[in-house]
């Protein structure tokens, strides 16, 4: 189920170029993108066997305090602007999916840093690779 979402999420997201190019800009869609760039930077490495994200292969996610504390606040952040990007009454279907989806993804997020903290209790989290 998390994953069928995180797909929806990511065949919307590329739909966006399609929109811009005929005038229309969606601020979650905007907000969407934005978000993944910054997730491709700090998402955890997966241990399971469905791939989440590609990266290079000498790829190591920073997880020093200052780090942590800057991601918290980058967090923030987002889901202040995602609050903000909140469709209307009059939205479609589509865009009430999207913003919903958005924000299981930044749910994740602060489940990660915030509940889960496997950053803080496992010495090996910062050399995990895959």
């Amino acid at each position: 189920m998390i994953a069928v979402r995180w797909l929806a999420l990511a065949i919307l997201l590329s739909l966006a170029p399609l929109a811009k190019a005929n005038g229309f800009r969606d601020p979650v869609q905007d907000l969407g993108a934005e978000f993944w760039q910054w997730r491709a930077q700090e998402q955890p490495f997966s241990t399971d066997d469905i791939p989440r994200i590609e990266r290079p292969a000498e790829f190591v996610v920073d997880w020093s305090a200052k780090t942590i504390m800057r991601r918290k606040s980058e967090l923030a952040a987002y889901e202040e602007r995602w609050r903000r990007a909140a469709p209307g009454s009059g939205a479609s279907v589509q865009q009430q999916v999207d913003y919903r989806l958005l924000g299981s993804a930044l749910a994740r997020v602060r489940w990660e840093l915030m509940i889960e903290q496997r950053w803080r209790r496992d010495p090996h989290f910062t050399s995990t690779r895959r």
